[in-house]
């Protein structure tokens, strides 16, 4: 349970990061990133439902010690690959992350 809260607290660091980043854009750069954006958003996505599959486990009788922690590591996974990206359209864009 620990482990889910500092995940859920990274993950909220990591969508203001991505909101700041996006607030910075104009109009243009948000067009010429448009696919960068939909591949992180996906991702995004993708951490939000592997959130939702680790707090039903908890939820349950007994969970699976085993499980949350492989959850826990795909979705650290999930959030490097999200981050390295916001980094590099940041860099392409010339915007701060």
């Amino acid at each position: 349970r620990q482990q889910r809260t500092r995940l859920q607290n990274e993950v909220r660091t990591m969508e203001q990061e991505h909101a700041r980043l996006m607030q910075g854009l104009s109009a243009d750069q948000r067009e010429a990133a448009q696919e960068q954006i939909r591949t992180m958003d996906q991702n995004r996505e993708r951490i939000h439902t592997r959130l939702q599959e680790m707090d039903q486990e908890l939820a349950g009788e007994g969970p699976n010690g085993k499980r949350v922690a492989e959850q826990a590591r795909a979705i650290e996974r999930e959030m490097k690959q999200w981050q390295k990206a916001n980094r590099k359209m940041a860099t392409e864009m010339g915007a701060r992350p």
